[in-house]
């Protein structure tokens, strides 16, 4: 009984541990997202639809955002609901808002007036910190944002190859955001070309971290 009742507080504690390093992986996400759209050189693929969308709304891009991400969630749970994992729910109701608490926070100092070298700056921090992010939500394995699982599903559900698919949506989303005056750019290039090896160096680097809190290793 004692065994059991250990093994019991040792999976909660783990799971009390995944929920913070999940919760600051999505806060890292909100603040580099925060920090390509303030850049003004060209936001992450998804913002740029957010931007959009926030520009024929009332919404703020964060919570044009959630708006989005919550429709996403309801296509994914009638569609293919092994997908959504207390992850999943987290991101619906975190990004948006911290998206814009970050851009409420910091456009006194980030907006058009810096030297557009600086801007650039901004926007490769920026894209660091979302890599980081990613990689933390990653491995804490408690599921994926509703924006990811929507091309993981697409290509379940039509058997084309997920990276045809991811591209394909990933543009689709940049095309009808710059059409609705989202912000594309050299930030929008840059962040399809380094995020995914960010990711990869971040990944053992957040992994190493989050398992020393664990009490089960990841």
């Amino acid at each position: 009984m004692d065994f059991i009742f250990n093994k019991n507080q040792g999976l909660k504690k783990n799971l009390m541990i995944k929920i913070f390093f999940l919760i600051l992986g999505l806060i890292h996400i909100g603040i580099g997202a925060a920090l390509f759209v303030l850049s003004n050189v060209g936001s992450d693929p998804f913002n740029v639809f957010m931007q959009g969308i926030s520009n024929h709304t009332i919404l703020t891009i964060g919570m044009a955002n959630s708006m989005v991400s919550l429709i996403w969630f309801v296509i994914i749970f009638f569609v293919s609901r092994k997908y959504i994992r207390l992850g999943t729910i987290f991101s619906v109701f975190i990004l948006g808002p911290m998206i814009d608490l970050a851009m409420f926070i910091f456009s006194p100092i980030i907006n058009n007036e810096l030297p557009l070298s600086m801007r650039i700056v901004t926007m490769l921090i920026g894209c660091n910190i979302i890599a980081l992010g990613v990689a933390i939500v990653y491995n804490v394995n408690l599921g994926m944002v509703p924006n990811d699982i929507m091309s993981v599903m697409i290509a379940e559900k039509t058997k084309f190859q997920f990276r045809w698919v991811r591209i394909t949506y990933d543009v689709s989303i940049v095309i009808i955001g710059f059409l609705m005056g989202g912000v594309f750019g050299i930030g929008t290039i840059i962040c399809a070309v380094l995020t995914g090896p960010l990711i990869q160096f971040f990944m053992p680097i957040s992994k190493k971290y989050i398992t020393r809190f664990l009490t089960e290793k990841l």
